[in-house]
């Protein structure tokens, strides 16, 4: 992109080998650096120069293709290098060796010791790293901090920014986030987008100068997204700094653009540049952290303008890095990889936390004596897995186990419980005051209704009427969730089932979670099931005190649940009663969609209630 300008640059006596402006002079012998540390030597006149500087750029812009390919086919590093290597190869060929510093500035190399230079620089040189030090120690830093994540769930959860935290003092996180991701696909992108970039902008500015406006625009990208966020919004990755790299060099190359002017292919490269990611993000809308992005674009530009020194280091491929940063981080987002955000992306369930063994253990105090998250309280009850009783072949459930969590015992008016069911097991018919809701949390099930058998898997359910003879049967094992009680009313509810996600999502306005209900809501149901999901960062918009009991099981996801005047931590597999006229609030955290199940008593006179 920046061809013509270095073409005109390299006739004037500044880029000659020997001549003068120092400026421009790399480690010696009139060397100057390309691309952040490629060696070039003096320009040489003549149509072979032209036609060697054409090659190297064709050959380079191959190589940086197969480099782009590397994160589909590692076969693609021996393609970069073989082209890299065939250019420089065509340029000497021609008689340029400018061309083949600059087919090899994809790597970064800069020999010191043509300046006199030895040691540790030496070392420096043989590895690569001239110029770039601060490009390289940051992609290895986000590599080793990636690994701890792999390591230690909990290194993630202290240095993701999550705006309760930061509200809360924990200001560290506004830096760490930037080096947490949410997976490997995430951390490539960034780093490719990185490598791209980092070369071009390190030996413009300086490594000092260049790893100052990296921190300083992650820094204020986090801010951004913290101030005009949800406080309960979490975030992770590098984009925020990535794009305050960007508009850094953007401010860079016009403070100096006298030096070396900004030709028309260039200027039109930015546009495109700039154009098309703003139409990207337009487009993904919810699905980017757009506050990071723009908070941290314009911490490094301003940051950038504070320090920038007046020379300025060209590259003729500058653009066609910049040109590959933006679009390949919004490529990632879009693929699921980037920053936690409220999204109304179709969501994915998975209920294998309720039953898993694992969380029968507890949490970090599991090793505790005594310890768990249970309470009971006079008017709330958290019951998680780890204070399950399991009780063998109870109230007719055949070849099962049963772990009751809410009964009729200390005031509600229904019983919620989960089963177990085991090979060939059974549920015996139910009395006939009594009706029942099913839902399938693993497994499957059989129901034999009307001469017919209905199978059933997990996310479907089943409502059986008071007096019903239908039977449910499992040959397979599964695990359920169950809600029973009295019928209370006069009429003669029907035989339900069905699948949750095939049910309609209800308005829910000023409410932003999803809503669906399992049963009619017609007044022959004296209670519904209710199915609500919230994204991570979504919260009850109204504060709730009512007269409705409810039964909760949190099917998937974790989350703040406020129950009066106690706020507690919860997760997949706990259960939460709640009766008449508590203080009840939910608020979704962590990174997947929240999911609960909730039982709700409806249609019924407060003053005629049994």
């Amino acid at each position: 992109m920046l061809r013509l300008a270095l073409a005109r640059a390299a006739r004037q006596s500044p880029w000659q080998g020997g001549g003068g402006g120092a400026p421009w002079q790399g480690g010696g012998g009139g060397a100057c650096q390309l691309l952040g540390g490629g060696g070039c030597r003096g320009a040489h006149s003549g149509s072979s120069w032209r036609e060697g500087l054409l090659a190297a750029s064709a050959a380079t812009i191959a190589a940086r293709g197969a480099l782009a390919a590397l994160a589909a086919a590692p076969a693609a590093a021996a393609a970069t290098g073989a082209a890299a290597l065939a250019a420089g190869a065509a340029g000497a060929a021609a008689g340029a060796p400018g061309g083949a510093a600059l087919a090899l500035s994809s790597f970064q190399i800069h020999n010191p010791r043509r300046g006199g230079s030895s040691g540790a620089a030496y070392w420096i040189w043989r590895a690569g790293l001239s110029g770039t030090l601060a490009t390289h120690g940051l992609i290895a830093a986000n590599v080793l901090s990636f690994g701890l994540q792999q390591l230690n769930p909990a290194y993630t959860q202290a240095a993701v920014r999550a705006g309760w935290a930061v509200a809360q003092g924990e200001w560290w996180r506004l830096g760490t986030a930037a080096f947490i991701h949410g997976s490997a696909l995430h951390l490539g992108v960034n780093m490719l987008a990185l490598y791209n970039i980092g070369g071009t902008v390190e030996g413009a500015l300086g490594s000092g100068r260049f790893l100052t406006v990296y921190m300083a625009s992650a820094v204020a990208g986090n801010l951004a997204g913290y101030a005009l966020g949800h406080s309960f919004t979490t975030s992770m990755g590098s984009s925020g700094a990535l794009c305050g790299v960007f508009g850094g060099y953007l401010v860079h190359r016009w403070l100096h653009r006298h030096a070396v002017p900004i030709s028309g292919p260039e200027l039109r490269s930015i546009g495109l540049t700039l154009g098309l990611n703003l139409a990207i993000m337009l487009a993904l809308g919810g699905s980017l952290d757009q506050a990071a992005h723009a908070g941290g674009f314009a911490g490094g530009m301003a940051v950038t303008a504070l320090l920038s020194r007046r020379w300025f280091r060209s590259s003729q491929s500058a653009m066609a890095r910049l040109a590959a940063l933006l679009a390949l981080l919004l490529a990632g987002r879009a693929l699921g990889a980037e920053q936690c955000s409220n999204t109304k992306a179709e969501p994915s369930f998975s209920y294998d936390s309720v039953f898993s063994s694992a969380r029968d253990s507890g949490v970090a105090f599991a090793d505790l004596p005594g310890y768990s998250r249970s309470v009971y309280a006079e008017d709330h009850a958290l019951l998680t897995p780890e204070s399950r009783v399991w009780a063998p072949n109870t109230y007719g459930w055949h070849n099962s186990l049963t772990a009751h969590l809410i009964n009729p015992y200390k005031g509600p008016h229904f019983t919620m419980y989960l089963v177990q069911m085991k090979h060939d097991s059974r549920a015996a018919p139910l009395d006939a005051r009594v009706e029942r809701f099913v839902f399938v949390v693993e497994g499957s099930v059989t129901v034999s209704h009307g001469g017919e058998d209905i199978e059933l898997r997990a996310n479907q359910y089943v409502f059986f009427p008071p007096g019903s003879n239908d039977t449910l049967t499992s040959e397979g094992g599964a695990g359920l969730c169950v809600f029973e009680r009295i019928y209370s009313k006069k009429g003669s509810p029907a035989f339900q089932y069905g699948t949750t996600d095939d049910r309609p999502l209800l308005p829910v306005e000023p409410e932003v979670f999803a809503l669906r209900k399992l049963l009619p809501a017609n007044d022959e149901y004296d209670f519904n099931i209710h199915v609500m999901d919230f994204e991570p960062g979504q919260y009850l918009y109204v504060k709730e005190i009512h007269y409705n009991q409810h039964g909760l099981l949190l099917l998937q996801g974790q989350g703040i649940y406020r129950l009066g005047n106690s706020w507690y931590p919860v997760q997949a597999g706990d259960a939460i009663w709640m009766p008449p006229f508590v203080l009840q609030w939910y608020a979704a955290l962590g990174t997947e969609t929240s999911r609960y199940l909730l039982y709700k008593d409806t249609n019924n006179d407060p003053l005629l209630r049994p």
